[in-house]
């Protein structure tokens, strides 16, 4: 046969194998997909949540809450039938308001010994209400096997959220990160850039939560933006200086600005949540960082 004829056989042949591989690849990623979401789900029944029909703004001051409410009607981010009033019973006797609930939208209950009988290195539960995220915290022996493998230790690339393991899983140091895959169906830290194509929906609800050993750690989302993973962005804080000029910079590179001003006069501890942002194999990341607004025992 001539060369000709040849190309016209082998090129059809490897355009089917090609795309068989790619089909394979597809259908392999969807099932692990699924997989992993049922694992999650299953998971879900060791957390028990309560809706709260209304929850009180929380303000220094009635001027202060009507203030932030009003910032928030005229971004667009709420509307009149959004704000509800603020039960009496609620209310202290100098004008400032109580938060109805630590855990924000939901009284949480969360069976710990049955998440650590499941697997050992389960530390925590992660809650972002805005994002309706809702997922375990692990901290493995390094920062890749959870990257691949669920919270029962299943291969998968959905893998889990986990701590850094450089880093204090009881969150008492400066600054703790919480790395995720950005999975394309919006799972895991994949909701995270949601923050950043919506506007306004961080502002409408900029807390997540973190249980803990019968404790709800509130924290308050004060910045968000994209870096490189080789930045300064993964340093570990140790002085009161680094935390400073952490934050300064956070706030300097940041694409979210809060609705009213947060103290960090008293250093509180932070949390930053880590995600890849784009496609596969890039070295951008997205970084959310929270800061320590109260600490509460779980209703």
């Amino acid at each position: 046969m001539d060369k000709k004829r040849i190309a016209n056989i082998v090129i059809p042949v490897v355009l089917v194998l090609i795309i068989g591989v790619a089909l394979y690849k597809v259908i392999t990623i969807q099932m692990e997909y699924r997989e992993a979401e049922d694992e999650y789900s299953d998971l879900a029944a060791y957390v028990v949540e309560e809706p709260i029909e209304s929850v009180a703004v929380q303000a220094e001051t009635p001027d202060a809450a009507a203030e932030t409410l009003a910032v928030l009607q005229e971004e667009g981010v709420l509307g009149a039938e959004d704000i509800s009033e603020e039960p009496a019973e609620n209310r202290s006797t100098d004008g400032e308001q109580r938060a109805v609930s630590p855990n924000g939208s939901a009284v949480v209950h969360i069976d710990d010994e049955a998440l650590r009988g499941i697997n050992e290195d389960y530390r925590a539960w992660l809650r972002i209400p805005a994002l309706r995220l809702s997922y375990p915290l692990v901290e493995g022996p390094d920062n890749d096997y959870y990257l691949h493998y669920t919270f029962e230790k299943k291969y998968n690339a959905a893998g889990c959220l986990f701590i850094d393991y450089e880093t204090a899983s009881d969150f008492s140091d400066r600054n703790t990160f919480i790395y995720g895959h950005n999975m394309k169906n919006g799972s895991m830290f994949g909701c995270l850039k949601r923050f950043r194509k919506e506007q306004g929906l961080c502002a409408s609800d900029p807390y997540f939560y973190i249980y803990r050993g019968g404790e709800v750690y509130q924290y308050e989302i004060f910045a968000y933006y994209t870096t490189e993973y080789t930045s300064d962005r993964y340093r570990l804080i140790y002085t009161e200086e680094e935390y400073d000029n952490y934050i300064a910079d956070a706030l300097r590179l940041t694409e979210y600005i809060p609705v009213h001003e947060l103290d960090f006069s008293e250093r509180p501890n932070i949390v930053t949540l880590s995600t890849c942002a784009g496609t596969y194999g890039t070295t951008e990341r997205m970084v959310v960082h929270g800061v320590l607004v109260g600490v509460s025992e779980a209703e």
